[in-house]
């Protein structure tokens, strides 16, 4: 009796024991599944923080070389963040001045060209809609120059900006002023022409008129298309 007594006190603790270690053994394994989870999860991490340090060493030589000027903007405030050389060369100022400016500094002034307008531009791309638009600017000497300017929403050291791309178009613009002077001139002349034009190919076919003041109701279809 006391012995068959002590053989199943044994086997209840044999069996505590075997339940005890398969439960050790659960919980050895769960905690190195956790272990491979996170190790898994900063491997991830690195291969990440790795491809970001990557992304940003390309930003930042794209920045500094490109041919453009590009400003960074502070997406709430419209603040001047960051600029490249290029800025700094096209508007004459050196990166610790032009980064203490406000918009108002460099603006042509006036409407549709004031700092009013810039900031409303930089709040629509920071709504996710991306500008582009002809602007008007001035450099540290005071002289206004043209510009296109792109405005985007992007994400820079894990922080929202708008990136403004801006082209210097100066010369273009001058180009088509003199363009529409020239235009304006010459319609001026052919106004001031009291008989109607006729403007013919060599091969006789009339490709325009011009009617006079005198015979308005002769009109280009009855002669454009004519031999």
């Amino acid at each position: 009796q006391a012995l068959k007594g002590s053989e199943e006190k044994y086997r209840g603790a044999n069996e505590e024991r075997i339940a005890a270690h398969e439960e050790l053994a659960a919980s050895e394994e769960e905690l190195r599944q956790q272990f491979l989870a996170l190790q898994k999860q900063e491997e991830e991490i690195s291969r990440q923080n790795a491809a970001l340090r990557i992304s940003e060493a390309n930003y930042r030589t794209i920045f500094e070389t490109s041919n453009d000027s590009i400003f960074i903007h502070d997406p709430d405030t419209g603040e001047i963040l960051d600029v490249n050389e290029n800025a700094l060369a096209t508007f004459g100022w050196s990166r610790e001045d032009l980064l203490a400016k406000s918009l108002d500094s460099f603006m042509a002034g006036e409407a549709p060209f004031s700092a009013k307008e810039a900031r409303e531009a930089i709040m629509r791309a920071a709504g996710g809609e991306p500008q582009l638009f002809e602007w008007q600017n001035k450099d540290s000497a005071g002289i206004e120059r043209w510009q296109e300017v792109r405005l985007k929403r992007a994400k820079l050291e894990n922080e929202d900006c708008i990136i403004a791309i801006v082209r210097d178009i100066s010369e273009r613009k001058k180009q088509e002023i003199e363009l529409q002077k020239s235009r304006d001139h010459n319609q001026s002349l052919i106004n001031a022409i009291p008989d109607p034009m006729f403007i013919i190919r060599t091969d006789g076919l009339v490709v325009d008129y011009i009617p006079s003041k005198e015979h308005p109701q002769m009109q280009p279809a009855q002669f454009v298309g004519r031999s």
